[in-house]
């Protein structure tokens, strides 16, 4: 009720209580009486004014809700659940919109997808044996709806205020890599991450990497493309970003603010 009444208190909206109709019927917060004094016919007189009211659509840029897109590309070999544990913390970030598009780089779906929605599934097949990240990367932002992307590794877990810093960075440059150091989880603590959905002091890990090419890095869609994209020659680990990398901090507005600590989960 209080947040209701400062929304027009400040100009927001016409005077009224808004409040889903008989919800007071469904549950009471307290046992204390409403501080507002004939609440339910405030909230009748709110109900006939909404009745005949005309919808408008705000067009202003105020009105634009910040979104962004994840790309994580993936091979499942037994990874299901850390998987899963990586788009249940993208999902988590404390952001106001993300698209999360998952690119399976197989010769067929090996993941139940349903089990992950709502994420935008993509499969990038070919016959191959090898891994081919860049080809998921690429066919990952080209589905893109968003003009800001984070492409980001399946097995990398990050903070809760990463996506909107990334966001706000790509507000004043083309492109950033903010991933300082990769701590690696050993198989007990990432197996216990991946049932209880939690990451406390308990977890213990086996090593810390310093300084890393890939892992997660973030880039306007325009200049992605700008730069070459991935190239999909590479086939296998880690030379793909490394080449990426290059392109990308060479040939863009570029700023390189590595602050953020990521938990990279175990795999053989």
């Amino acid at each position: 009720v209080d947040w209701s009444q400062r929304a027009w208190e400040f100009g927001l909206q016409p005077p009224g209580f808004y409040d889903v109709a008989g919800s007071d019927q469904f549950f009471r917060l307290h046992s204390d009486e409403s501080a507002v004094s004939d609440r339910s016919a405030h909230l009748q007189s709110a109900r006939n004014t909404f009745a005949g009211r005309t919808p408008k659509k705000i067009t202003d840029s105020k009105a634009i809700v910040p979104s962004i897109s994840y790309i994580v590309p993936f091979r499942d070999f037994e990874r299901t659940n850390s998987i899963r544990t990586v788009i249940n913390n993208i999902r988590a970030q404390r952001f106001p919109h993300i698209e999360i598009i998952m690119v399976e780089q197989d010769n067929s779906t090996k993941i139940n997808v349903a089990s992950h929605e709502p994420v935008n599934y993509i499969l990038a097949g070919d016959n191959q044996p090898l891994f081919n990240k860049s080809k998921a990367f690429n066919k990952g932002v080209a589905a893109a709806s968003t003009d800001r992307i984070i492409m980001h590794d399946a097995d990398m877990v990050s903070p809760g205020n990463y996506t909107s810093y990334v966001f706000n960075t790509l507000n004043n440059h083309d492109a950033c890599h903010l991933g300082s150091t990769v701590i690696y989880t050993n198989h007990d603590t990432m197996v216990g991450i991946n049932s209880s959905g939690l990451i406390d002091n308990k977890s213990t890990c086996a090593r810390v990497v310093g300084y890393y090419e890939g892992g997660s890095i973030a880039c306007k869609i325009k200049t992605f493309w700008a730069v070459g994209a991935f190239n999909e020659d590479y086939h296998g680990y880690g030379c793909e970003d490394c080449d990426f990398y290059a392109r990308l901090s060479g040939g863009s507005d570029w700023i390189e603010d590595r602050i953020f600590d990521f938990l990279h989960l175990w795999h053989s």
